[in-house]
């Protein structure tokens, strides 16, 4: 039977007693162990004693304060009729017309619908068509500026510096010749706050009518974002109060839930997959950072229910 099984036979001899002595250990410690233990330093040999050493994490020992210790402030948050007409031009802005301008050269505040093409180093980089672009005289961007005058199927050049994070490496600092071709120039005009538009927003009887649900809309948005404000003061006070060793391993596990929540945004404003890793390795440091925070306040908070909730 050695011959045959004696190799398996010690490899199940040795994960159970390793097992149970481990579990001893931590019974005998009141351990609660947050990552997988690593064997090191493993001695087994016939007529000698096993020896080895377990490497873990383990939850922190944490001795809480006093919880009225924890002072915040409540924001008072009182909805202004500013608000609501600012809320109103929102929705008129949302449900705008752009109308075809035929008679006349673009204008301050007209959108236009062009190609561009952008060369650099006289090389052509890259080119899109039907692209909108918005025409204002007093911009500080070149293309928006150098809009104001043209007429359809007129061809503009402009010079731009592209920035230091343009999408593509190799064009990033550099002057690049934008090359554009008016399509179409187009006229965005507001509906006018009156029944039809009142119709169009929703089943409302007149204006006041909704201007009321915009306000209580409001209202609810407002007390949101006081108990948000109110969550953060006490993270924020949990996170200063205590000062103990985070887990490692745990650290290290909520920074890549929060960089994959990152990469999902990104990836659903259609951010390619270049500038998706470049934003990712950016931030990085300040996600470490997050994470530690975040799994500080939840051991607290863990540690918390576990003494009064239970």
């Amino acid at each position: 039977v050695m011959v045959h099984y004696g190799e398996k036979i010690k490899d199940e001899a040795l994960k159970r007693i390793i097992s149970e002595s481990y579990q001893e250990v931590l019974d005998s410690l009141k351990l609660t162990p947050v990552s997988m233990p690593e064997v090191h330093d493993l001695e087994f040999q016939d007529k000698k004693p096993l020896r080895f050493n377990i490497k873990l994490e383990v939850k922190p020992e944490i001795k809480l304060k006093e919880l009225n210790s924890i002072t915040i402030k409540k924001k008072r948050y009182a909805v202004k009729e500013s608000d609501v007409d600012n809320r109103l031009n929102s929705i008129r802005e949302s449900n705008a017309e752009f109308l075809n301008v035929e008679d006349r050269a673009v204008e301050n505040l007209d959108y236009v619908i062009a190609d561009v093409e952008c060369f650099v180093g006289g090389l052509s980089k890259e080119k899109a068509s039907n692209v909108w672009l918005f025409a204002k005289g007093d911009s500080s961007d070149e293309i928006a500026k150098g809009l104001i005058g043209l007429k359809r199927q007129s061809v503009n050049k402009v010079i731009k510096k592209l920035p230091d994070d343009y999408p593509k490496e190799d064009m990033r600092s550099k002057d690049a010749e934008f090359v554009i071709t008016v399509k179409e120039i187009k006229k965005k005009v507001l509906p006018e706050l009156d029944d039809e538009f009142v119709k169009l927003v929703g089943n409302f009887a007149s204006l006041s009518e909704l201007r009321s649900s915009i306000k209580k809309s409001l209202e609810i948005e407002y007390q949101r974002s006081q108990l948000e404000d109110m969550h953060t003061q006490i993270i924020d006070s949990l996170n200063g109060q205590y000062d103990f060793c985070v887990p490692e391993s745990l650290i290290n596990k909520e920074a890549q839930r929060i960089k994959e929540q990152l990469r999902q945004r990104l990836m659903e404003a259609r951010a390619n997959e270049e500038l998706i890793k470049e934003k990712i390795e950016k931030l990085t440091p300040s996600i470490k950072e997050d994470a530690a925070k975040n799994v500080k306040v939840y051991l607290i908070m863990n540690e918390i229910a576990n003494t009064y909730l239970v």
